[in-house]
């Protein structure tokens, strides 16, 4: 029998670069540096959306890589 695999989801605050890609803050001691989002995987989140966001990877020099698999709570509800 296969194990699924364990990644462990959290949420927190999206905040969108302008290039697209984007960083999840996780108000969290256990996470004090911020997950990183690349722009394929964001879920087309807005700045200030509540996410939830499932770790990828941890690279050596620069950190947890992510992908976001929920938007919880939008900030803007229209777009124009």
């Amino acid at each position: 029998m296969k194990k699924k695999n364990s990644h462990q989801a959290l949420i927190g605050l999206f905040h969108l670069s302008r290039k697209g890609y984007g960083f999840v803050e996780i108000d969290s001691k256990q996470f004090p540096e911020d997950i990183f989002i690349p722009k394929n995987l964001t879920m087309n989140a807005m700045g200030q959306d509540i996410v939830e966001v499932e770790i990828l990877s941890r690279r050596a020099k620069k950190g947890l890589d992510g992908k976001v698999v929920q938007i919880i709570k939008r900030v803007h509800k229209t777009l124009v």
